[in-house]
């Protein structure tokens, strides 16, 4: 009770009702979700167990297990025998102790499938070296990691075989869910983007169900001792440093069990897991040679910051285009100067400007006057510009994070780096723009995500405490390089200035980099006077 007056009294009773609301919304829309997209039903398995193959591929589940309680071994046995795709073995290596020795009985009764493989460890090596025991088992063409508390969905490898019978991937995903006790019991969906870098070294959000080729694991190596605890964030970088071809199949079919003992339970079931991820993160940025400090995060410890080094005296250009409900001011123009630590090469000024300032803005800055949209803009601004990089900005906004150029230039030094995007503020410290899509329909009207959430709410999968890969990081604000802009900007896109910004960062997404957004960077779009910046 008093934590509920707590919050009414933080965030007011609307906010307080829109809260509840939200959390209600979101029990039954993943509860409708299960039913709907994850439970399966006999008729659609004997579908699949029916399915000829033009491959023959042989998947090996690979569990190290440790005095696992009885019931979660059996149910994770069971979900491998339940594979409607039949070509699969199970190398289990088990390092239970004397007073666990129903964990052998357990396995040994299911043995009469020739399909499961069994190896008793005269002792515990840890979890690197005892999944790498049972590794050394695995004769498949691809290996899959299960935890020895969890449970696969029957779906799982048919899915994987619809993936390799279509395309060659060395590398393979999955969406998953955590539960409790039953999996329709859900704790929380990880819907997951298709593969992202930069969300990778953030969070290790791929984690299960991940499925590697043999060749792949042979380039890659073993687990390593030394990040035990996050062996798996390791081993996942590593592989995918290597891997040509990774593929994400958007359907829950891992299902992570949640308990006392388990991460899904909370990180300080393991404590020393967050440290062990943040090691093998630094050693992945020295290994594709990128120079960087890392920290975990205060409040989640296995989301990680990274600060990549700045060379010095890369020359940034801001180009600010005035909005109906956002014009540009002279006073505006200065103080977002004044409380930016990075020195801007030059700013260009176009669109809706104050009529009482265009003398003064005319004097140090270089106005365009009479250009009829954003995209005219930019194109005129760039004939102009002496930076190697180019910062739109779609209306007048106000600093929050002084370093915010420096937070937004470097992902954007990086060759592979399309547009990167900040996250957007209103004057009521919520947040107006964390990235965007564009809405289905002739309105082609672009929707922003996580608008009034609170600034410093973290988001879907913890997704606003980090920088990740998105398509659209935003309409209102990006940075990106100089001739990567120029290469977007060969088509009108017409429409409103938003869906202009939109379909710039779809373009240089098509062209194959990746889009960032980095909520660590902050801005606040001024409002006109109805309180309305879009």
């Amino acid at each position: 009770m008093n934590k509920i007056c707590g919050l009414i009294k933080s965030e007011g009773i609307c906010s307080f009702l829109k809260r509840v609301f939200c959390s209600i919304k979101r029990r039954v829309g993943v509860k409708l979700y299960f039913w709907r997209k994850v439970k399966w039903n006999e008729k659609q398995l004997n579908m699949q167990r029916n399915t000829d193959y033009t491959k023959n591929i042989l998947f090996s589940i690979v569990v190290p297990v440790y005095n696992t309680p009885a019931e979660y071994l059996v149910k994770m046995l069971d979900s491998c025998i339940m594979q409607t795709y039949p070509g699969w073995e199970l190398c289990i290596a088990d390092a239970s102790d004397s007073r666990h020795s129903y964990v052998g009985d357990i396995i040994s009764d299911r043995i009469k499938d020739s399909r499961i493989h069994y190896i008793k460890l005269k002792g515990n090596n840890g979890i690197s070296d005892n999944t790498n025991e049972a590794l050394k088992m695995a004769g498949g063409n691809y290996i899959v990691l299960l935890d020895h508390d969890d449970m696969l969905h029957p779906s799982a490898l048919y899915e994987c075989m619809q993936v390799l019978e279509k395309q060659p991937a060395d590398m393979i995903y999955t969406d998953e869910l955590v539960f409790k006790n039953k999996i329709n019991n859900i704790l929380s969906l990880h819907l997951k983007p298709d593969f992202s870098p930069d969300s990778l070294r953030g969070n290790n959000y791929i984690c299960h169900m991940s499925a590697f080729s043999r060749s792949l694991f042979e380039k890659t190596g073993f687990f390593r001792k030394e990040y035990d605890g996050s062996q798996d964030y390791d081993m996942i970088l590593r592989l995918t440093e290597t891997a040509d071809n990774i593929v994400h199949i958007p359907k829950v079919l891992y299902f992570w069990r949640s308990h006392s003992g388990s991460v899904a339970g909370g990180i300080s079931a393991k404590s020393y897991a967050a440290e062990a991820g943040r090691r093998a993160l630094i050693s992945h940025l020295e290994r594709i040679g990128r120079c960087a400090s890392v920290d975990c995060n205060d409040e989640f410890p296995t989301v990680y910051n990274i600060s990549y080094d700045i060379p010095e005296n890369v020359g940034i250009s801001v180009l600010i285009w005035g909005t109906k409900k956002n014009a540009v001011s002279h006073k505006g123009i200065m103080k977002l100067e004044a409380d930016t630590d990075y020195d801007i090469c030059d700013i260009y000024v176009g669109g809706n400007v104050l009529n009482s300032d265009k003398d003064a803005i005319r004097s140090k800055y270089a106005l365009f006057e009479d250009i009829p949209d954003i995209y005219t803009f930019l194109n005129t601004s760039l004939e102009e510009a002496k930076g190697s990089y180019i910062v739109c900005m779609n209306g007048m906004a106000e600093i929050l994070t002084k370093d915010w150029l420096e937070k937004l230039l470097m992902y954007a030094l990086w060759h592979d780096t399309g547009v990167v995007g900040l996250k957007t503020l209103s004057s009521y410290d919520r947040i107006l723009e964390c990235g965007a899509y564009i809405k289905d329909g002739a309105s082609k009207k672009p929707v922003c995500l996580n608008r009034g959430l609170n600034r410093k709410n973290c988001g879907y999968m913890m997704r606003n405490m980090y920088a990740h890969n998105i398509d659209i990081p935003g309409t209102l604000c990006f940075m990106v390089e100089r001739k990567k802009l120029i290469g977007a900007l060969q088509y009108d896109y017409g429409y409103s200035d938003r869906y202009c910004m939109a379909m710039l960062c779809l373009s240089i997404k098509k062209m194959g980099y990746f889009n960032i957004c980095n909520p660590l960077a902050e801005i606040i779009m001024i409002p006109d006077k109805r309180g309305d910046c879009l």
